[in-house]
């Protein structure tokens, strides 16, 4: 019901905050592009493995760690980008990165709204 989706949406900003801490301590330690590789990997199993859960418990678990791993994407992701980029397209592409990140989130609501339970 409602009160479920709230603590989903209130476990999102939580762990979305643990994720990109977490993941920008492990690229500062670990090198950007292993911490860029775990991040994807535990935001695309943990994503398939939530489509797949059988209750509200589980979901509620496997969308923290998706959201975990999406949360360490973006900060690793624009560390990589201006280490490897010239510095003349350096900000449009790290801002691009940004557009296209949450515009990606907004298609998923779309998605979800007309896929989803009536």
């Amino acid at each position: 019901g409602v009160k479920q989706w709230g603590v989903l949406a209130s476990c999102k900003a939580v762990s979305g905050v643990v994720g990109a801490l977490g993941f920008s301590a492990a690229a500062d330690k670990h090198g950007r592009r292993r911490a860029f590789i775990t991040a994807l990997a535990t935001t695309a199993l943990a994503g398939v493995a939530s489509a797949l859960a059988q209750g509200f418990q589980s979901l509620l678990l496997l969308r923290i760690i998706t959201n975990i791993g999406a949360a360490g994407l973006l900060p690793v992701a624009a560390s990589l980008l201006a280490e490897h980029l010239p510095p003349s397209s350096r900000e449009a592409c790290v801002v691009l990165m940004q557009v296209f990140f949450d515009a990606g989130f907004f298609v998923c609501i779309a998605l979800s709204l007309l896929l989803g339970p009536d």
